[in-house]
Parts: C-alpha cells; structure tokens; sequence
C-alpha cells in the first residue's frame, strides 16, 4: 500500500478516537449571565384602572374615570385634569419594577409609618390595591415600599418619581 493511504487511514482513526473521546467528555454547562426576571408591583393585575388616590402628609389628590371615560377630578374638586398626563402617569404605574420584594424589615426602619404618603390603586375587576412610600434606599436607586398589606419591597426609584410628578400638575 501506499504511504498517503496508510496516513489517511491514520488520520482517519484519530478522527474517530477524536470524536468517541468529545462524545464521553461532559461538557460543563455554563450559565449566561441573562438578566433577572423583571417583576412588576401590579403585574397580576391585568383589569383596567378605574380609581386612583394619593394621599401625602401636605396633599391629597383623588381621580375616577367617568362614566365616558375620561378621568374627573375627586379631590380637590373640579381641578383641571390633563388627560394625557394622567394615562401617562398610570402607565408608569403599571410598570413600576420590583426591585426587592418581601424583605425581613420593620416598616418603621425604611421609613414607613402612618406619615409616609399612600397611593390606592382601584382596578375594574380586581379591586383596589395599595402602597405606602417610605425612605429612599442607602444606593439611592429605589425607595422602600409597604405593599399587599404587610410587604416590604423596594421599587425603582425613577420609576416612581416620574408617577408623582402628576401631583405636581394638582399642586
């Protein structure tokens, strides 16, 4: 036989080897480093928002959509309601992250006593939810929240100033 037969035959059987070798090895699985799960404060809430109160040490502010679908003002009575600003603010709301959620603090250490402001949410069909806002985290990226009740969380801090600028149209 020829020598380039015999090294192709060579070449061959190591392929071969190669390949049972690669086949019996376990190749570590390797995580990615994919983001969390982003999860939302209202995100088992699909009905739409019919009510929405925020009451602070300084203001109170109470809007319903009417019966045409347009949000009127509770309180304060008869103020001007810029509609696009309130969509876009509920908006914001129903994408406020969670950054943290059912953390082991008491509510009076993050700030969250009966003076932190609270904000009701009524929904269509799965009635009314509720949040208090309390201290700004030590990162300065959140604030710490009491939410279903008794639930310590923290949500995004931009998140949630951008929602409260709308009482800055009522002030």
């Amino acid at each position: 036989m020829r020598r380039s037969l015999w090294i192709l035959l060579a070449l061959l059987a190591v392929l071969i080897a190669l390949i049972f070798f690669l086949k019996k090895r376990e190749v570590p699985l390797v995580e990615e480093d994919l983001p969390p799960v982003q999860k939302f404060l209202f995100a088992e809430k699909e009905s739409p928002i019919i009510g929405l109160e925020i009451e602070t040490e300084y203001f109170s502010l109470s809007l319903a959509r009417g019966v045409n679908g347009l949000w009127v003002a509770v309180k304060p009575e008869g103020a001007a309601v810029s509609q696009g600003m309130v969509e876009a603010a509920l908006s914001q709301l129903r994408a406020l992250p969670l950054l943290a959620e059912n953390l082991s603090l008491s509510p009076t250490d993050v700030g969250i006593g009966s003076q932190a402001s609270i904000t009701r949410v009524r929904f269509a069909e799965e009635g009314e939810s509720a949040f208090r806002v309390g201290y700004p985290t030590p990162s300065g990226r959140g604030y710490y929240i009491q939410y279903e009740e008794a639930k310590i969380g923290i949500v995004a801090k931009d998140s949630l100033d951008a929602f409260f600028r709308l009482l800055d149209f009522f002030e």
